[in-house]
């Protein structure tokens, strides 16, 4: 039903697909120990075991992404109302603390023995080389409107007004109700301590930086309940309208777009263009879902390549994105590892030891558009004897370059390179 879903949960590998699948898991059994199906309601709520198996979930949500912790606040506060509140006093709580501490053991051991890098990161290092800007509502409005693009509008639209609507009713909360409206007003309270900080607090960030589709994601998806609360209660002929018209729209888009990634249905020029085309591969952001099997090939036609293969002790790039591509793209041709000299190098900075490469020859291996080549060759030419480059080799789409791949063979590692962190 949304592109946003299918392509960011399920199409794309990404830290996304741990994420969603234990986010889930968690919304579930809390959803179970909060709302029993049976038994009974919630004016004679006890704490139970599932309590300590949500602390096991939730520390497999932070394992996908630290939007987990996220997750727990929500889940907190959501127990600060009556009488939910008896979950924070109950023994369950303390074994579930335990239990999310021991899930959470690969986290904070090798955060121990990294100086905490990670949580340094992403709460501080990860803005510190940004350049200071104003809070811009025109970038929060372009922020709400790809947010709703990418959810597509007839989906978009509805779930910011039923999130907003659900929040403006929990103010009946203060009144005296009857049991079942309370009960169900309840459940709106869980959804929205659980989603609207993460959708909230992610789009908000927007109108000071740009953020990713998927940061807000989860949040989304949690409310899209309250959604289905919603239309189940629309006739049957307009929710049937709603549905059949929205899966055809984003499924005709989504064909078409995946004919563009695969083909270039809009790349001028382009032997598969339609009309003509439109697009010119320098301004097609699809460009960058660069194909491993196509630059595969593109390597293995270039005999300069192949033959510096042979006296590779590493592979290295200058753009962390371009790692995961490169490494793909260069199997079985070679089994010698790749990693990224960049002062943005994340993982790549504590899965080998840059004094392990030292006297050892290397591959170079750079886009020319995911790469500022003459400042990465003027910073690398000092930490090796000898940089020259090989061969320069492109994958097309459509009959049209849509990238170009420089080789490089550096000799001789003369110091370890420097890494940020």
């Amino acid at each position: 039903m949304t592109p946003l879903f299918t392509v960011g949960f399920g199409i794309l590998t990404s830290p996304e697909n741990p994420l969603i699948f234990f986010w889930t898991a968690t919304l579930y059994l809390a959803a179970a120990e909060f709302f029993p199906t049976a038994g009974d309601g919630a004016a004679l709520y006890r704490p139970s075991w599932r309590i300590a198996g949500i602390g096991i979930l939730l520390g497999l949500t932070c394992l996908g992404k630290y939007h987990g912790f996220v997750l727990g606040l929500g889940l907190v506060g959501f127990c600060v109302q009556a009488p939910y509140r008896r979950a924070l006093s109950s023994p369950w709580l303390l074994a579930a603390l335990i239990l999310f501490g021991l899930t959470l053991f690969p986290l904070w051991f090798w955060n121990l023995q990294h100086n905490w890098i990670s949580f340094q990161f992403q709460l501080s290092m990860r803005f510190e080389d940004a350049e200071p800007s104003r809070y811009s509502l025109l970038n929060l409005l372009g922020v709400f409107l790809m947010e709703i693009g990418y959810l597509f509008p007839t989906v978009g639209l509805p779930l910011w007004w039923i999130a907003g609507r659900s929040l403006w009713q929990q103010r009946q909360q203060l009144g005296p109700l009857p049991a079942a409206k309370r009960a169900l007003l309840d459940k709106k309270a869980f959804l929205l301590w659980v989603s609207l900080p993460v959708m909230l607090g992610f789009t908000l960030l927007g109108g000071s930086q740009p953020i990713l589709p998927g940061w807000p994601a989860p949040g989304f998806w949690g409310l899209t309940i309250l959604l289905a609360e919603w239309a189940s209660q629309r006739q049957a002929l307009m929710l049937r309208r709603w549905l059949i018209g929205t899966g055809l729209c984003v499924s005709t888009l989504m064909l078409l777009v995946s004919l563009h990634v695969a083909l270039g249905i809009f790349q001028k020029p382009g032997q598969y263009a339609l009309l003509g085309g439109f697009l010119a591969p320098q301004q097609d952001p699809t460009t960058e879902l660069l194909d491993p099997r196509s630059l595969h090939q593109a390597f293995k036609s270039s005999p300069a390549l192949i033959a510096a293969l042979k006296n590779t002790d590493f592979i290295f790039t200058d753009n962390l994105f371009l790692a995961g591509y490169i490494d793909m793209a260069v199997r079985p041709l070679t089994q010698v590892p790749v990693t990224v000299f960049s002062q943005d190098p994340r993982g790549f900075a504590f899965w080998y030891s840059p004094d392990q490469w030292v006297g050892k020859t290397a591959l170079y291996i750079t886009s020319s558009s995911f790469s500022q080549q003459p400042e990465s060759l003027k910073t690398f030419r000092a930490y090796f004897a000898s940089v020259e480059k090989i061969d320069a080799v492109s994958i097309r789409r459509g009959g049209t370059v849509t990238e170009t791949f420089n080789l490089f063979v550096a000799k001789q590692l003369v110091q370890p390179y420097f890494y940020p962190y």
